[in-house]
């Protein structure tokens, strides 16, 4: 044989046994609390439901309210430290991008990165009103 056809056989081989290999089960949770969705190869047991059959705990790892002695917390003085110091480096971003976008909109520049920069100050004021 000569070598090309003998690497096309090697090709054709190799990819009809990689495309077995690749397949899996897909299993898709969406958590009703905060409407996210999550893709995981098992099945995600809900919360207080019994172990399953394989033994694997109910504990959801992607879990994004946590609490107890584990969990990290800080005063409440430290706390509002934190939330000033947040609020003054948003400000400055949302005084930055402001900035930018005047220049943006006097250079006349596309609509599509006016667009983006009006979607910054948005973004960056609706954070500036989140913070506690």
């Amino acid at each position: 044989m000569e070598r090309g056809k003998k690497m096309r056989i090697a090709v054709i081989i190799f990819l009809l046994f990689s495309n077995t290999l690749a397949h899996a089960k897909l299993f898709r949770y969406v958590d009703p609390a905060t409407g996210s969705t999550i893709f995981s190869n098992m099945p995600i047991q809900k919360k207080g439901s019994e172990r399953s059959a394989k033994g694997r705990s109910s504990f959801n790892k992607y879990s994004s309210t946590r609490s107890g002695a584990a969990f990290p917390s800080v005063s409440l003085q430290t706390q509002r430290f934190r939330d000033m110091d947040r609020r003054k480096i948003l400000q400055e971003e949302l005084d930055i991008e402001k900035k930018t976008l005047r220049i943006v909109m006097a250079n006349g520049a596309g609509t599509d990165t006016v667009h983006r920069h009006r979607m910054n100050v948005d973004a960056l004021e609706r954070e500036i009103r989140n913070v506690k």
